[in-house]
């Protein structure tokens, strides 16, 4: 359980800090304040989306530990693609 709160908070952490300064990159890529607000809006989407299958997932995962695992790495690939 507390491998589970540190990785959460490390990753809440992570998610923060990007999501701090997400805009502030995007507008100094010269982009719109409608197409900044659309961007930064798709994470809030993206998670409304996935949570209501939540359970579904751990339980096809064969618990939390892995899906922890698989959410950890496709944050980071997300977070590296972005920048």
């Amino acid at each position: 359980m507390k491998l589970s709160l540190i990785i959460s908070l490390a990753a809440m952490l992570a998610l923060g800090a990007h999501g701090s300064y997400f805009p502030v990159y995007l507008e100094s890529l010269a982009l719109s304040g409608t197409t900044i607000g659309l961007l930064v809006s798709l994470r809030a989407l993206a998670s409304m989306s996935v949570r209501p299958f939540t359970s579904a997932i751990v339980a096809l995962l064969h618990g939390r530990y892995a899906t922890m695992s698989l959410t950890l790495l496709f944050m980071a690939l997300g977070l590296m693609l972005v920048g």
